[in-house]
């Protein structure tokens, strides 16, 4: 410990190392607020990109996709890249600090220079302390806080891309191979393309309705028997 000057002012030293102990305490909550919207950006982030990427994998099975939704997916995906690693990188990865250590604390203890000096020595030694550890402080949140905006503009570019993306897919879904319902078919058996000559065959047609249980059967005029809607079941036979 360096002797200080004879006019100092115990008072004095008592209020600067008080006040340096609450910058100390601000960075800290600085740093903490930063890696808190840090991991929720993050999370939102990582969340529109596991959208992103089914829509990617399907495209490229898909060869009816045009280039703006190729585009649109690109953009999107590189900008939740990039914030991410902005983020986690940048922000939530571990970083060296300055703080007072317990070997200060067995000084207090072992050093009888802490126990015989003026108690405003003591502060300054402690002043110089949490200076160092607030440069170090400052320095970390600076970059945090430059790469917390990076990851805000990467997840605006993000967002933005995601929403064009579906607003193209919705307008056009038959460019793009989504949105579209399936179109009904009808499958021709061979017995409905027969001639004439084949016409008394037993044909039956089978209708679910309404939840009746019971089937009626009728014969036409050529004989066949057919089967009125709300029959779940037709018994076969031939009338004659």
């Amino acid at each position: 410990m360096s002797p200080l000057p004879t006019d100092t002012n115990p008072q004095t030293v008592a209020w600067t190392t008080s006040n340096a102990r609450i910058m100390f305490e601000d960075q800290e909550r600085r740093a903490s607020s930063l890696e808190t919207r840090a991991g929720q950006l993050a999370g939102f982030t990582g969340l529109v990109l596991a959208l992103i990427v089914p829509l990617g994998v399907e495209g490229i099975h898909d060869a009816s996709w045009d280039i703006p939704v190729y585009g649109l997916i690109i953009v999107a995906s590189a900008s939740a890249v990039f914030a991410l690693f902005s983020l986690v990188h940048g922000v939530l990865a571990p970083a060296w600090f300055v703080s007072i250590s317990s070997s200060e604390i067995d000084n207090y203890i072992n050093d009888s220079r802490f126990q015989t000096q003026p108690p405003e020595e003591l502060q300054i030694r402690t002043l110089k302390a949490i200076r160092d550890a607030v440069k170090v402080y400052e320095v970390h949140n600076e970059k945090k806080a430059k790469n917390l905006n990076r990851g805000v503009y990467g997840f605006s570019a993000t967002l933005l891309a995601s929403i064009a993306l579906v607003g193209v897919i919705s307008a056009e879904p038959e460019a793009t191979g989504l949105g579209t319902e399936a179109k009904p078919f009808v499958v021709i058996s061979p017995e409905s393309q027969t001639d004439d000559s084949s016409k008394n065959r037993l044909k039956v047609l089978r209708e679910r309705s309404g939840g009746r249980g019971k089937t009626k059967v009728r014969e036409n005029e050529t004989g066949d028997v057919r089967a009125k809607p709300g029959a779940p079941q037709v018994q076969k036979g031939r009338h004659e």
